[in-house]
C-alpha cells in the first residue's frame, strides 16, 4: 500500500488514519496516537482537510519551527540580535 492510499485525520479528539483494504474493499479506520502520525506524516501520508480548509499548522510545520528554533542566527534574525 503507497502513502498516497492512506488519508490521516488529526482531529481534537483523537487522530485516525484510514484506507481501503486491499482484500475486501471495505474502508478500514484506524486510530493514530503520536508516534503513528509523525510516522505518517514523514512517509508522505495525505493529511484530511477540515472544512474545504488545509490545517493552519500541521506536525510538520511544528517540525520545521523546532528546526528553525534550534538555528541560533534565526532566532537571533528574529529577535534583532545580529
Amino acid at each position: 500500500m503507497t502513502p498516497e492510499r492512506i488519508v490521516l485525520a488529526i482531529r481534537p479528539e483523537g487522530s485516525a488514519y484510514r484506507f481501503d483494504c486491499p482484500l475486501c474493499e471495505e474502508q478500514v479506520e484506524k486510530r493514530a496516537d503520536r508516534k503513528v502520525v509523525a510516522l505518517l506524516l514523514s512517509a508522505g501520508v495525505v493529511l484530511e482537510e477540515a472544512n474545504g480548509l488545509p490545517p493552519a499548522f500541521t506536525p510538520a510545520d511544528a517540525l520545521e519551527l523546532r528546526s528553525l528554533l534550534d538555528d541560533q542566527g534565526f532566532v537571533d534574525r528574529l529577535t534583532g540580535q545580529r
